[in-house]
């Protein structure tokens, strides 16, 4: 009898012990898959987006999907900067898909060379579309693309439209005179002068506005207007923040930014802040993104397991097409459907870029 229960024993120990190994091994094969990057994995899946990206330009230069003509400026500079910034590590053929883009972006300029987030109001301009087109252009000057000067004569303009509160005005009529301050707005601009090395009329005003504006949770606002996520004021503003922080002045700023980051950053990697119910949502894969984008100014290197696993996370779910899921801009009105397709793969791939540069520094 003692020897059937001694064996019993036994059987239970033996079963309890490999279930216990399954389980560690388990945990490190996880924590391998999300503590490591494959560099040509990376490059990989840049290719496959870049390739998606090209697959959509329309015959006059603009990169949009079908339908949805609303951000075609906006969706354009996105697209054409993430594919410009891979030209030398993909076998891309640069000069066919960004100069037909970069003449459709001319075409929609106002008379001081700014543009809107679409073409069909050529009077009018926006602040955070022209600042991403500055920096476009900026990049393809110093890589001797195009010719030099534009970029920096679309600076100077921006430069002039600086507030005495060291903010500035988004400018465009689709934004309500509340938010036309948006502290987004100014994040992009000083990301647009830094490009060409344009000094803005007052820098310690402007970062003392941002300072001012970052609220208890440790970031910027929400407002469907600016893609109805923390994450998309974050990124700007983090990185003019990082950037004019030589002396460490904002450095409990940024603090606070990367601790409310880290908070809402799930164990996968991936990022979700849903405040508001509505139908209408960017996906976890731009908000994934735009997270990122912000922690990597928050002084978290390529080694930082948030990093790490985030980007591993953005890489499992990359779409056949090449793509990334970037959800609906979240317009109250859920009949309308605009998708963020564009807009989220462009980011992912300035997100990877600026990680492997960061990487090999």
């Amino acid at each position: 009898m003692k020897t059937k229960t001694t064996r019993r024993i036994y059987i239970y120990i033996l079963i309890l012990c490999l279930l216990v190994f399954s389980i560690i091994l388990f945990v490190s094969l996880n924590h391998a898959e999300n503590d490591t990057i494959d560099d040509n994995l990376i490059c990989q899946s840049a290719q496959r987006a870049v390739n998606y990206l090209r697959r959509l330009q329309h015959d006059n230069g603009q990169i949009i999907l079908v339908n949805y003509k609303v951000f075609n400026v906006w969706e354009t500079i996105q697209a054409a900067r993430a594919i410009s910034l891979w030209q030398n590590k993909t076998d891309l053929k640069r000069h066919p898909i960004l100069q037909s883009a970069l003449t459709f972006l001319k075409n929609s300029e106002t008379s001081f060379g700014m543009v809107l987030h679409n073409s069909d109001h050529k009077n009018s301009y926006c602040i955070e579309t022209s600042s991403e087109y500055i920096r476009l252009l900026a990049f393809l000057e110093n890589r001797n693309t195009i010719e030099h000067g534009v970029a920096g004569k679309k600076a100077s303009y921006m430069k002039s439209k600086q507030l005495p509160s060291g903010a500035w005005r988004i400018e465009s009529s689709a934004i309500p005179e509340y938010l036309q301050r948006f502290p987004s707005v100014t994040g992009f601009a000083l990301g647009a002068l830094a490009s060409t090395n344009t000094a803005p009329l007052d820098l310690d005003a402007a970062l003392q506005y941002l300072k001012e504006s970052q609220n208890e949770e440790g970031h910027w606002g929400i407002v469907w207007q600016y893609y109805g996520t923390p994450y998309y004021a974050m990124a700007p503003i983090l990185e003019a923040m990082h950037y004019h922080n030589a002396d460490s002045s904002f450095d409990a700023v940024i603090n606070k930014a990367k601790n409310f980051l880290l908070a809402s950053q799930r164990k996968d990697g991936s990022f979700s802040y849903k405040s508001e119910k509505n139908q209408n949502r960017p996906s976890v894969e731009l908000e994934t993104t735009l997270g990122l984008r912000s922690l990597l100014s928050c002084n978290a290197g390529c080694d930082d397991i948030g990093i790490k696993r985030g980007i591993n996370w953005l890489l499992r779910n990359q779409r056949k097409d090449g793509s990334w899921n970037g959800g609906i801009f979240p317009l109250p009105n859920p009949r309308y459907k605009k998708k963020e397709d564009i807009f989220c793969t462009s980011q992912v791939l300035i997100l990877l870029y600026e990680y492997l540069n960061i990487k090999d520094k």
